[in-house]
């Protein structure tokens, strides 16, 4: 969406959000080359109005940022540009708006100005900031990194409450090599921070700053004093490289510490064009020092402009990085934790001249994370991004196998009822001896049920699956050669009874219904027995004695001895549609129940044809995990409108995705992960309860399966449309 109120009149140097309170509502920073600043309220997707009115600067604001420590109504907002002015505010959300007053209030800090002649002819170039969360460190301090035109990173603490306390020094003398972009990440206790610096000559400079020189540093101002020192702050310069040919405009980094290991990888866009991620390892060796050894580094020369701002974020299993440039273009790339960078979508911008892009994350229980970005230049544009639709809409065009589990509530969506919605009848019923005590009103009811379900009209979601199958079915990674099913590229594992998927003529080949067919009727022969011995009780003696007296051998028939109700469902001759009368077996004359497990239920009639689609699941389900775990295929596990009600699908998806996961690791932990990387991706759909263990990874979608395979097949079919994949 273009910002549609008064904003700038000149170009907007740099954009920055403001997280609130309230989950739906931000803020958006920015400042302009006219020296405007504004604060503007975004709700609900939209701008609302300015604010807060922010003063001037006297010459263009070049970059703005934002800090805000957890659970704290409070922010830190930094605006810089020209003349190295920095302002700093603390912005604070009040409980109420009496009278139509603004929920915030805007606090000056202070500014910081050096007096020195060079601050005429120079400008803050690049401005970030983080809340400085350590042991000894106040609950509302930042750590703050401004770098200038003339080579200058200067160093800010700041607190945010009634006092401003500030350091000031110059880690990076003056060399006549401007900062163009910097970036700052918390590596943990045992490494400080890490700065990464990008300048005019594509050099990537990357400093390290300690937590205890921070903290004495700072314990050294006095409350209510603005401390100022212009002696070089002690910091460790601790590796530089080459990244482009000409200037580094901008940066983005991630660190993960591991034991006293930081992996930290660092992205950075160029006016060479060129997208540049490189991944260090920097260890703490025993006498305080570092070691940097370089992993990889990765280069990619496919970009039609200068980029102007790229964005690193984390991945389940991977990295996802935001690249937006002249070209107009917003790029999403994907970068293996192997080295591997992968283009997967894109989508076009509407505003000229891209200065800067910045995005957050909202992430809230219960629903799907999502990211939201702001892209600057001539005017502001902001996009929206579900990421939960977008890592699965990925997971499944890199599959090379998918494993689909439904439950009652993907049927939900074709208006069927789901367990726990069930008539009190469909408890009453579901029991076996119900057929001996009340033998018309069940068979009634379950005529009822099949009736149902037969005239129920299968949802757009299985169309849509069938596609997807059809699709990986056609796909050249799948052996044509092969003809049995033991070589589908996908299965479907289903507790639902109503027998939709067997109205698709690929689903009906590879479909495992471990609680049968509702609208096949059998004999109920068998009922009595529990594998071949009879049932106790007296009720299954009678029972038993007329059934020995006149079952047949062709009684437990899996074709002769069943009746199918729903014609459409294989076109067999042999169908015939709701009889108004009880149905018999025409071999024994015994009544016929459905081909349903019911609880407690024994009959082997019934078990039988269950047991065989479940060995031919299982078949296939042990050759793809094979090939999974030794070739390094892709696995997507989609489980649709499984509850715990009824647990036995969702079990089965977790069994799976354990399976596949442990072999994995363990296979990697023999090889020295040399082995093809397999991803294994376990998507979850259910409205109500999407939520995966902790123990296991994968994606959470809080919806119905209908909506959630509408928004996945947009965002596949949108990827398709705009990227060529290899």
């Amino acid at each position: 969406k273009n910002l549609s109120i008064p904003f700038h009149g000149e170009t907007v140097n740099d954009v920055c959000w403001v997280k609130t309170s309230d989950s739906e509502r931000m803020l958006l920073l920015s400042g302009s080359k006219n020296g405007t600043v504004n604060l503007c309220v975004y709700n609900n997707c939209s701008f609302v109005a300015p604010a807060i009115s922010m003063p001037p600067h006297e010459s263009s604001v070049k970059a703005v940022c934002c800090s805000r420590h957890p659970g704290r109504k409070t922010s830190l907002l930094v605006t810089a540009g020209g003349k190295l002015l920095i302002n700093f505010y603390r912005l604070e959300e009040l409980d109420k708006a009496f009278g139509g007053c603004q929920p915030y209030s805007l606090h000056l800090l202070c500014c910081h100005k050096p007096k020195i002649k060079a601050a005429i002819d120079h400008r803050i170039n690049a401005v970030t900031a983080l809340p400085f969360i350590h042991q000894v460190a106040s609950k509302s301090w930042h750590v703050v990194l401004a770098g200038d035109s003339n080579g200058c990173l200067h160093l800010f603490v700041v607190d945010e409450l009634n006092f401003c306390r500030t350091i000031t020094g110059q880690l990076i003398c003056a060399d006549n090599r401007p900062i163009l972009c910097l970036d700052v990440v918390d590596s943990g206790f045992h490494h400080g921070l890490f700065a990464f610096v990008g300048n005019s000559t594509g050099e990537v400079c990357i400093w390290h700053i300690s937590y205890e020189e921070l903290v004495n540093n700072a314990s050294q101002a006095n409350p209510g004093e603005h401390h100022h020192s212009y002696e070089v702050f002690p910091a460790e310069r601790l590796y530089t490289y080459q990244a482009h040919q000409m200037g580094t405009n901008t940066v983005s980094a991630l660190a993960e510490e591991m034991d006293y290991k930081t992996m930290v990888t660092i992205s950075s866009g160029g006016d060479d064009q060129a997208l540049v991620l490189c991944t260090l390892q920097v260890s703490l060796l025993p006498d305080s020092s570092r070691n940097i050894k370089v992993v990889r580094l990765v280069k990619e020369n496919q970009n039609e402009s200068c980029l102007r701002s790229v964005k690193l974020m984390a991945g389940r299993n991977c990295y996802f990085l935001y690249a937006v440039g002249y070209e107009q273009r917003l790029t999403a790339w994907m970068y293996s934790k192997a080295g591997k960078l992968e283009r997967v979508s894109q989508i076009g911008v509407d505003v000229f001249d891209v200065a800067s892009m910045v995005c957050i994350e909202n992430s809230e229980a219960k629903k799907s994370a999502s990211l939201t970005f702001a892209v600057s230049g001539e005017g502001v544009q902001t996009l929206s991004l579900n990421l939960t639709i977008f890592e699965a809409s990925l997971a499944l065009l890199r599959a090379n196998y998918l494993l689909i589990f439904a439950g009652a509530g993907f049927s939900a969506d074709s208006g069927l009822e789901t367990y726990e919605c069930m008539p009190e009848l469909y408890r009453d019923f579901c029991k076996p001896f119900s057929l001996l005590q009340e033998e018309d009103a069940f068979q009634k009811y379950w005529l009822e049920s099949a009736k149902t379900y037969a005239n129920a009209l299968p949802h757009e979601g299985y169309h849509i699956l069938d596609r997807w199958c059809a699709g990986l079915a056609s796909s050249p990674s799948q052996d044509t050669t092969q003809k049995n099913n033991s070589s589908s590229p996908f299965w479907v594992y289903t507790s639902n009874v109503d027998g939709h998927f067997r109205r698709f003529n690929s689903l009906r080949q590879c479909l495992c219904e471990i609680h049968g067919y509702c609208n096949e009727f059998r004999c109920s022969s068998a009922m009595g027995l529990e594998k071949g011995i009879e049932r106790q009780g007296s009720i299954w003696m009678v029972w038993n004695a007329k059934a020995m007296a006149n079952m047949t051998a062709k009684c437990a028939d899996e074709i002769n001895g069943a009746v199918l109700l729903n014609k459409s469902d294989t076109g067999s001759e042999n169908s015939s549609f709701f009889p108004g009368k009880p149905l018999q077996c025409v071999h024994c004359g015994l009544p016929m129940r459905p081909n349903v497990l019911m609880f407690h239920d024994t009959d082997d009639n019934v078990l039988r044809s269950i047991r065989r689609q479940c060995e031919r699941y299982q078949a296939w389900e042990q050759l793809i995990e094979d090939d999974v775990v030794l070739n390094g295929k892709n696995l997507v596990i989609l489980e649709l409108g499984c509850g715990l009600n009824v647990p036995a699908a969702r079990q089965e998806s977790e069994e799976v995705l354990r399976d596949c996961i442990n072999r994995i690791a363990c296979r990697n932990s023999k090889n020295g992960n040399n082995e093809p990387t397999a991803e294994v991706t376990l998507i979850r759909v259910n409205p109500k309860d999407a939520r995966i263990d902790n123990t296991i990874q994968g994606l959470s979608i809080y919806d119905t399966s209908l909506s959630a395979l509408r928004q996945i097949n947009h965002c596949m079919k949108s990827m398709k449309e705009t990227l060529i994949y290899l």
